[in-house]
């Protein structure tokens, strides 16, 4: 039997069809252990901005609630199909990568300005008096409002206040504190995150407190100018406790004078 002796550019060529295989596998390799790369990979460095009732790692827990939801592959897709977690009082947030290892979340939570109990739950409402949020817990530092006649609550709808009067002079109440802001002591803010509580009583007096000093204000009548004396005298009642009488305000008045009982 007699073998074939192969030409030297045949050998050539074969080798180099060989090599260009190997080289393609390697690639292949490469390319593979890349895009493994983000299924195995976790975020552990994490910004959070826009929160206001939770806390930078409750917002954390609640959009990575295990190692799987780290994953920057699965942030990824979530973000370009839109998929995300229902989270109460957050209206809607955003999750971007700023590394392989680090990500961004910002928060647009729900716009609340007080909150009812109602049969066991806090009920939260907006400016326009529209339950946005119903919880077991209460979350954040918008204010309890009380005294107000209710035989329903239906979310995603407007309180159903027996007393459209009083309802009008609660909305008024809230929509002016959140948009006010004040100096109390060493710190500015607006006034809805100080105020602790509103009260309506049995014949339609209002109140509210903030910290240990009450503000009442009598009737909702002349309404406007009793909150804008309020913003003007609290930053001298700071660290006192007792009781700023506003009942006798009279828009007539240039220099008013007003009642504040100390409380031990």
């Amino acid at each position: 039997m007699i073998a074939e002796e192969k030409e030297p550019k045949e050998t050539a060529s074969v080798e180099k069809r060989a090599k260009r295989k190997k080289k393609i596998r390697i690639v292949l390799v490469l390319l593979i252990l890349l895009m493994m790369i983000p299924v195995f990979l976790r975020v552990t460095q994490v910004q959070v901005e826009g929160n206001q009732y939770y806390t930078e790692q409750e917002i954390e827990d609640l959009v990575f609630p295990d190692s799987f939801s780290r994953s920057p592959l699965l942030i990824f897709l979530n973000g370009r199909l839109g998929n995300y977690r229902e989270i109460p009082f957050v209206q809607k947030y955003r999750v971007t990568l700023t590394g392989l290892t680090s990500a961004k979340i910002t928060v647009y939570e729900k716009s609340m300005v007080g909150y009812v109990e109602f049969m066991g739950s806090c009920l939260y409402f907006d400016k326009d008096g529209m339950v946005v949020e119903s919880s077991k817990e209460h979350y954040g530092s918008v204010p309890k409002v009380t005294g107000l006649q209710m035989d329903y609550i239906v979310l995603n709808q407007k309180l159903p206040v027996v007393d459209d009067v009083i309802f009008q002079e609660l909305l008024q109440m809230t929509q002016y504190f959140s948009s006010t802001m004040i100096t109390f002591g060493d710190m500015e803010s607006d006034m809805i995150s100080l105020v602790d509580g509103i009260h309506f009583d049995s014949h339609e007096n209002v109140s509210c407190t903030i910290g240990d000093i009450e503000i009442s204000f009598g009737s909702g009548e002349q309404m406007e100018g009793k909150l804008q004396e309020m913003h003007d005298i609290l930053p001298k009642l700071y660290g006192r406790k007792g009781t700023l009488h506003l009942e006798t305000y009279d828009e007539t008045v240039t220099e008013p004078s007003y009642v504040f009982r100390n409380r031990e």
